[in-house]
Order: structure tokens, then C-alpha cells, then sequence
């Protein structure tokens, strides 16, 4: 006894003899420079979804507003769902405020205080202070220190001429 199996028929070339090209192939999710290796992957003591979870946390920028998931997956390439539940945790641990009526996220206070942690340790900041506020005041400019992140500058010390 032999069985029909149904096969998909081809598809009519179009009139003028011209055939469709096929679909591109999607290209990858675009994510966020990460800094880790493919060593740093396959070390035993590196931790891959505590990595995921604090890259979560960078995608947040001082311009944005509260972010969905499906933005922060994007940002990432991190799988929605696997955001969800990174999400979730750090929200119930206070790095993330979820708002459910727009059902997006935004920066806790708990991050907070891990910055303040280490701007305040930062010795640089008490030595240079007094030699910015003089140059400050002597060309009448703001002037900033900054430190390296990756690929950004962070300000951790500020200061601006005083009137005379």
C-alpha cells in the first residue's frame, strides 16, 4: 500500500520570463559590542547568565526613557524570553523598575548605589578637584574628568569657573 505524500508545487515564474529571487537570509540581531572572549566563554568559573543580566543593565542610556523588552532583546541579541526572565529577576532585586501599564523597564536604585560605591573610592577626583577648579576658573571653562567603559567616557569629576 503506498502512500500520496503532498509536495508543495513550484512557484510560476512571473510573466516576461523572470524568475523571483530568493529571500535574503536574515541577517544576525544587531548587539552591543560585547567584550567577551570566546575564552572567557568556555572558562569554567565565567558565568553566563550573570553576564547576560548585567548587559541588560548597560543597554540603558542617560537619553532613553523606560525600554520594552523586544528593545532591550535588540540592543543585546540576547533572545526575548531569556529578557524577560533576566528582566524579572532584576527587577525583583531593584536594578530594574518595571512599569506595567506601558510594560517597560528603567534603571533602579540599586545600580545606583554601586556607582556611588566606586566614584567614591575614586582618590583621582580629591587630588584633581582643586587643580580643575583653578584651570576652571582661570580660562573662565567648565572642566571634566572622565573614565574609560568600553567604548565611552563616564564624567566622574565636574567643576565650573565661579563669577567674579
Amino acid at each position: 500500500m503506498s502512500r500520496a505524500v503532498a509536495r508543495p508545487k513550484p512557484a510560476a515564474a512571473p510573466k516576461g520570463g523572470l524568475r523571483a529571487q530568493p529571500a535574503k537570509p536574515a541577517r544576525p540581531r544587531r548587539s552591543r559590542e560585547r567584550e567577551v572572549s570566546e575564552r572567557d566563554r568556555n572558562d569554567r568559573m565565567f558565568v553566563n547568565a550573570l553576564a547576560r543580566g548585567l548587559e541588560i543593565l548597560r543597554v540603558f542610556n542617560p537619553s532613553d526613557g523606560a525600554l520594552g523588552n523586544q528593545e532591550i532583546a535588540r540592543r543585546t541579541g540576547i533572545p526575548k524570553p531569556t529578557v524577560s526572565r533576566l528582566a524579572y529577576t532584576l527587577t525583583k532585586l531593584g536594578y530594574l523598575i518595571y512599569f506595567p501599564d506601558t510594560r517597560r523597564y528603567q534603571l533602579g536604585p540599586a545600580g545606583l548605589s554601586l556607582g556611588y560605591a566606586i566614584v567614591n573610592r575614586l582618590r583621582i577626583r580629591q587630588v584633581a578637584r582643586p587643580l580643575m577648579q583653578q584651570l576652571s576658573d582661570e580660562v573662565g571653562a567648565s572642566v571634566a574628568i572622565g573614565m574609560r567603559d568600553r567604548l565611552e567616557m563616564l564624567y566622574i569629576a565636574y567643576t565650573h569657573s565661579t563669577p567674579r
